[in-house]
């Protein structure tokens, strides 16, 4: 009985509000943009309404139209036998004529489009149920990730209904007071940022570091150090956030189980080998003292790891709600959420191999639009093709990116690392590493240098060797 009555009630709308909105527009036609960047045809939940407010719209796009008022839009919809389908005539002039001010449509569009939030949220809702019911064919992490995606878009058309066009004048304050800082940054550190720090001076300088909302692809082939780098990134923004005291870094890893990354994190800020501490009987009396005042710092640093296999976490859906998830609970705890999400790898999400290329478009739009919803940078481990190496100049190039078209599209930056040793052992720099920024949005593109400390799996900044690999010292 109670689902028979749960399944008659009256969706959630707002007749008043509807013809407010309607009857406003057509006493000043002048508020179509407030309108316009609240509510769609879509959102009124009467068929008359959705109608007129179609008319209107196109009437709008017609040069030939002086305006829009009660007759203009009542000879449209006559003009194609729509007329009666609106209500009429008589109905028209009710709604202009009851429309309580047009100086309020604003607010009278506002309630349309919450109505419509929550007709689509119920639409969300009545899925899950039916889907839990379902087939049990379908995998329900399939129906899990149908449902998520769904409730992506709702929670974006939520987001949305605060987007209005903002003033140039606001916006060139906003940006003025961010210059100055960046001016100060500048004067006062040798490089302006506008995002979190790489803790390489000359990465910084190229990418003026990882900006939120962004999302940075890392890629390269197997041994070229991505997961070392990508360690450093996500190390060098915790200890930021243990320095401010605020937010946060999360680390998902689908390749290295939590124990390996957390030696890695400990070889590279104490300084001893990560082959002494796998092999701990292979420790010396000198290790010890570096790794008691390296891991110091761990005890309250705001660095969390997640190892997706050991947890059940295999799809880009559960990505989403274990990061969002972290980023409540930070800035509820701190006042502030994610500073930096870092995902290994991005391939190692697909579900299905016979699809991989359409999965990898879903998994990477997915990623970047968490970006968004956590406003921090996102950076995206992701694998290079093994073809690059059938070539003389095995430096990767945009082509190289696996699965590359919704990668190279979706991304703001790509970043790739190449280091000569690799593939020729007898390279005058075997501890260099070229650090190619093959794509910056909103920045440059190059290449800037790195050292790689193999021993340590960590990158340093680079300082060229002057006098040659040769040189055996020596002077007056």
């Amino acid at each position: 009985m109670a689902e028979t009555y749960e399944s008659l009630k009256t969706p959630p709308h707002s007749i008043d509000a509807e013809q407010s909105v309607l009857g406003g527009l057509m006493l000043d036609a002048e508020q179509w943009p407030v309108v316009a960047a609240l509510v769609q045809e879509a959102d009124f939940y009467r068929q008359d309404h959705r109608l007129i407010f179609r008319s209107i719209a196109a009437l709008r796009d017609d040069p030939a139209r002086p305006g829009i008022d009660i007759l203009t839009l009542s000879d449209w919809l006559k003009s194609r036998n729509s007329l009666d389908d609106a209500g009429g005539l008589a109905y028209l002039g009710t709604i202009a004529k009851d429309v309580p001010s047009a100086a309020n449509i604003r607010a009278y569009a506002e309630i349309v489009r919450e109505k419509s939030l929550k007709r689509q949220l119920i639409a969300v809702a009545s899925a899950a149920v039916d889907a839990g019911y379902g087939d049990d064919a379908v995998p329900t992490a399939k129906q899990l990730e149908k449902l998520d995606a769904q409730l992506m878009r709702l929670a974006e058309a939520v987001r949305r209904k605060s987007m209005l066009v903002k003033r140039i004048g606001p916006a060139v304050k906003e940006e003025l007071t961010a210059l100055e800082r960046r001016s100060k940054d500048y004067i006062e550190n040798g490089v302006a940022l506008m995002g979190e720090s790489t803790s390489f001076a000359e990465l910084d300088g190229m990418l003026s570091g990882l900006r939120d909302g962004e999302m940075t692809v890392l890629a390269a082939r197997p041994s070229m150090g991505k997961s070392a780098l990508e360690g450093d990134l996500a190390l060098a923004v915790a200890r930021d956030c243990q320095k401010a005291g605020s937010g946060g870094v999360l680390e998902i890893n689908f390749e290295m189980p939590v124990a390996m990354m957390t030696q890695r994190h400990i070889s590279r800020q104490s300084g001893v080998e990560l082959s002494r501490i796998m092999k701990s009987w292979n420790l010396t009396d000198d290790d010890w003292p570096k790794l008691a005042s390296g891991v110091t710092p761990f005890n309250r640093m705001p660095l969390y790891m997640l190892f997706g296999p050991e947890q059940g976490i295999s799809t880009v859906a559960e990505v989403r709600a274990i990061a969002l998830a972290q980023h409540k609970q930070l800035l509820k705890e701190t006042g502030r959420g994610l500073r930096l999400l870092t995902v290994d790898y991005l391939q190692l999400m697909v579900q299905d191999s016979s699809n991989a290329t359409a999965e990898v478009e879903a998994i990477s739009r997915s990623l970047k639009k968490l970006a968004g919803e956590l406003s921090c940078p996102v950076v995206v481990l992701s694998q290079l093709n093994r073809s690059l190496e059938s070539r003389p100049n095995k430096r990767p190039v945009m082509a190289d990116l696996r699965q590359s078209g919704a990668i190279e599209q979706d991304a703001d930056t790509i970043v790739f690392i190449y280091r000569d040793v690799v593939y020729n052992p007898e390279t005058a720099e075997p501890s260099r590493a070229e650090i190619i920024v093959a794509k910056q949005r909103n920045g440059p593109i190059g290449t800037v240098s790195l050292e790689f400390d193999a021993a340590r799996t960590r990158f340093l900044d680079f300082v060229p060797d002057v006098y040659g690999a040769d040189y055996l010292g020596g002077g007056e």
